[in-house]
């Protein structure tokens, strides 16, 4: 490192002499200003790795009820398997990419079809009111 210190004291001051108290002086300088932007990107590499531990890389794991045991050892039930929320039973993880991918899609149509048994979602207030609720019936009975 000493190398580059000294090469760039001397392009910035091309009359300095090598051995005099200046371009001692300006090499340790250099030395100095090198050593802390080695350091600065030291820590900005770490702080790099530490937040891209948190994002990216996708969906490497999906946890569903484990259905294997649906009662407690003493007979007590561990709650509905098809309803997380309310599973108190154990967990398996599912790693492989087709797997993930079916259970995910099954929550995904659970979730997006919980309207569809709402007063909205059937006859006569779905004709009424329409899937988005802009039919001319609806304008009247928001006025």
């Amino acid at each position: 490192m000493e190398g580059l210190a000294e090469a760039l004291v001397l392009k910035r001051f091309p009359m300095a002499e090598e051995g005099t108290s200046f371009f001692d002086e300006q090499k340790e300088k250099q030395l100095k200003a090198l050593s802390n932007r080695e350091s600065a990107r030291n820590m900005h590499y770490k702080i790099h790795k530490a937040l891209n531990m948190q994002q990216g890389g996708g969906t490497t794991r999906v946890d569903i009820p484990n259905t294997t045991q649906l009662c407690a050892p003493d007979g007590t039930p561990l709650g509905d398997p098809e309803d997380p929320k309310k599973w108190e039973g154990s967990w398996s993880a599912i790693t492989e990419p087709d797997d993930m991918l079916y259970h995910i899609m099954q929550a995904n149509v659970k979730q997006y079809h919980q309207a569809h048994d709402t007063p909205f979602a059937q006859e006569p207030l779905f004709s009424l009111f329409g899937p988005d609720g802009t039919t001319p019936f609806a304008q009247d009975f928001i006025q």
